[in-house]
Order: C-alpha cells, then sequence, then structure tokens
C-alpha cells in the first residue's frame, strides 16, 4: 500500500549543521513546509484572494469526480477567512462523502494549503493571513482525526517528528494521521524535537519507519537505526511503500 508523503512546493535550501547522523548520513525526511518569514505587504482581504484564485474554477456538480473540487473552493476560503468552524464542516463533509479518508488529507488539505502557499509567495495574502489559515487547518486535523476509520491491519509502530529548529507541524501531523490510517501505531512526537529525544524514541520503539521533517540536505538519503527505516524524502515527495 502506498503513502504519498508531502512535499514542500517551493524549497529554500539552507544550512544545516549538527544533525544526529547514522554512517554520516542526516537521520531526517521531508514533509510539507508552508514556508514563513518575517515580510509583511500589503494584499488583498485573504476571501477576495481565494476568489480570485478560484475563478477560473468551474466544476461540474453533477459529476461525482468535481466532488472535492468543489468542497476544496469553500474549504480554502474558510482558511483564508480564519472561519474555523465553516472550515471544520467543509472538511467533515468531504470525511463522510469522499471515496476514501485519504482524499480528504490529499485532495482537500494538502491541495488547499499549497493554494494557500502560493498566495503568499505571490504577495496575495500576509504571512500573518498564511499563519491563520495553517493555524485553522491544524484545528480541522483535530475535528477529523477521531472520525477517522480504524485500520484492520496493524504495522507497527512509526515515529513521525520535526528536528529541533523545525517549526512546522503540520505536514507532519497529516503524514502521521495517514499513516494511522494505514494500520500503523503513529507516535506523533510533534516538531522542534531535541535529536536525542528523537533517538531515543526510534530505538526505544524499535519502529519499523520514521519521518522527521525538515532538512533541506542529503535529499533522497536513507540511513537505518536498528531495525528503523530512516527517509529524507526530498522535496518532490517519495512514495514509500507500507
Amino acid at each position: 500500500m502506498n503513502v504519498v508523503l508531502l512535499r514542500n512546493s517551493a524549497p529554500r535550501p539552507v544550512p544545516v549543521t549538527n544533525w544526529p547522523t547514522v554512517s554520516g548520513t542526516p537521520i531526517n525526511s521531508t514533509v510539507l513546509n508552508v514556508r514563513s518569514n518575517t515580510r509583511v505587504v500589503p494584499s488583498p482581504s485573504p476571501v477576495n484572494a481565494a476568489a480570485a484564485a478560484l475563478e477560473t474554477l468551474e466544476p461540474d456538480a453533477s459529476d461525482p469526480s468535481t466532488f472535492l473540487d468543489l468542497t476544496r473552493n469553500v474549504f480554502l476560503q474558510a482558511l483564508l477567512a480564519g472561519n474555523r468552524r465553516a472550515a471544520s464542516g467543509a472538511a467533515l463533509e468531504a470525511l463522510r462523502d469522499a471515496p476514501s479518508s485519504s482524499d480528504v488529507y490529499i485532495d482537500l488539505l494538502q491541495s488547499a494549503l499549497y493554494e494557500v502557499g502560493r498566495l503568499w509567495e505571490s504577495n496575495r495574502i500576509t504571512v500573518a493571513e498564511e499563519h491563520m489559515a495553517t493555524a485553522v487547518a491544524q484545528f480541522v486535523l483535530g475535528e477529523i482525526f477521531p472520525r477517522l476509520p480504524s485500520a484492520t491491519e496493524r504495522r507497527g509502530a512509526a515515529v513521525v517528528t520535526g528536528v529541533e529548529g523545525e517549526m512546522h507541524q503540520i505536514g507532519a501531523h497529516m503524514v502521521a494521521d495517514i499513516l494511522q490510517m494505514r494500520g500503523w501505531e503513529a507516535r506523533f512526537l510533534g516538531t522542534n524535537a531535541p535529536h536525542p529525544a528523537i533517538l531515543q524514541a526510534i530505538e526505544s520503539t524499535e519502529a519499523p519507519l520514521a519521518v522527521c521533517g525538515h532538512i533541506h540536505e542529503s535529499w533522497g538519503a536513507e540511513s537505518q537505526i536498528g531495525p528503523t527505516r530512516v527517509l529524507n524524502l526530498g522535496p518532490s515527495g517519495t512514495p514509500i511503500e507500507v
């Protein structure tokens, strides 16, 4: 079964030092990173920005394949308006009607967050509005998770976290939820975890899989800690068999 781990749509290499290593390879993987910095730029209102971004989308409501397109439009506008209730309602509706729960994460949440990143990068929303949209999406994840179907097959533990200095949490959170749906006991440590704590968690659980974000060096590298496979997925994402 494939899990497509999320990617940063516009990666920026940064210098990295003192990461934990195994045989000289940094222990890390890349997950979704909606970048932020200190710039603040004039922009139209976030709802108007969303409407402008979506004005070229004219899905056929009678076609079941476009259901998530329609819901994603509503969801994106709710994110940019900071409307947690509307965003949660759209996501829960998608969870009820989508072909699979994974579709909600990939085709709704991931796609909407990519669009938020594009709007920020093109100066159509401010960094504050981007952070607000991400915070609303994080809230929605908490609403979705208790309603996810339980997996019938158990595949063991998986450690999901972010290295020290990594403050972007939502991508790792989504990966942990998807792994949980696939039968893994996902141990989500949050982000900005100290390196020794990550190693301790991996060694103590003997998890077959560890996904850790994010670091821009050694894209595509792979390491092993005992039975644990450690992946640096790179900016384009890497399908893995789990």
